[in-house]
């Protein structure tokens, strides 16, 4: 048998290869779930290279893909750099609503100045930290590492790899998808923030009936003393309200690249 003549062979399943590594691996270095300090490189390197490898065994080769050109490569390399990007911030959404969520209670009860620099999430409250942490075990819980790598692997199927447009309704539902941060977030803050709004109320009508209440040196403190009741409170339904949304959340985050939204299902 002649070796040369598996030649292309070798070359069309390299470029695959290529390619898949090319879609993974930006992806995995805009997940903000893999960019975390507490999980090694090294390791997630050899998980780009186990699922590129995957990719490339059990997906059928398209036919285009062992005569695409050097300048149709390029292209087709940057079509896979966009996907995963767009993976990778739809999937950053859903924890961007618990960062925005811890943002919007600090702010409320007047923890902003307890701050404190993330090299993932920038400069957060650390009452911000300490909801992300507890979703984010919630996000292990439900297993939800394991949906986003299940995604990743079927977007594959809908997304071929010599394929190199976009689908206009693909964009879409991403947007659609991102505008849900705001509201979510203020949907789980609601409650710290009636209560810090009526605290304040409070605290206003106290100073008018007594002058001489000094509402720097006491309010802050009865305002922030509050709002740790609250969080305290609220702090289970908050953690529920946010496993339903984030159950719900990579659902829909699967169907947006599995095909499910784009073929009508």
């Amino acid at each position: 048998m002649n070796p040369l003549a598996l030649l292309p062979w070798v070359l069309a399943h390299m470029s695959m290869l290529a390619l898949a590594s090319l879609r993974i691996g930006v992806f995995a270095s805009g997940f903000m779930f893999f960019t975390s300090a507490y999980i090694n490189k090294r390791i997630l390197i050899a998980l780009i290279i186990l699922l590129s490898v995957w990719v490339v065994m059990l997906l059928p080769m398209p036919a285009q893909i062992a005569t695409l050109p050097p300048s149709e490569m390029v292209v087709a390399g940057a079509y896979q750099v966009i996907l995963g990007l767009l993976l990778a911030l739809t999937f950053n959404v859903i924890f961007e609503v618990f960062t925005a969520f811890g943002q919007i209670v600090s702010s409320s009860i007047g923890l902003m100045m307890a701050s404190m620099i993330d090299p993932a999430l920038g400069n957060i409250a650390t009452l911000t930290r300490f909801y992300y942490f507890c979703y984010l075990m919630i996000f292990l819980l439900l297993n939800g590492h394991l949906y986003v790598l299940r995604t990743v692997l079927e977007s594959f199927v809908w997304f071929p790899l010599g394929q190199s447009v976009l689908p206009h309704a693909l964009l879409q539902h991403i947007f659609n998808f991102f505008c849900i941060i705001l509201p979510q977030a203020v949907l789980l803050a609601i409650t710290v923030m009636i209560a810090t709004l009526l605290t304040n109320c409070a605290m206003a009508l106290m100073t008018r009936l007594a002058p001489q209440f000094n509402v720097f040196s006491v309010g802050i403190g009865l305002t922030i003393l509050f709002g740790f009741i609250c969080v305290l409170i609220t702090f289970q339904p908050a953690l529920i309200q946010g496993q339903t949304f984030m159950r719900a959340a990579l659902i829909q985050a699967h169907d947006i690249f599995s095909g499910g939204r784009l073929h009508g299902r």
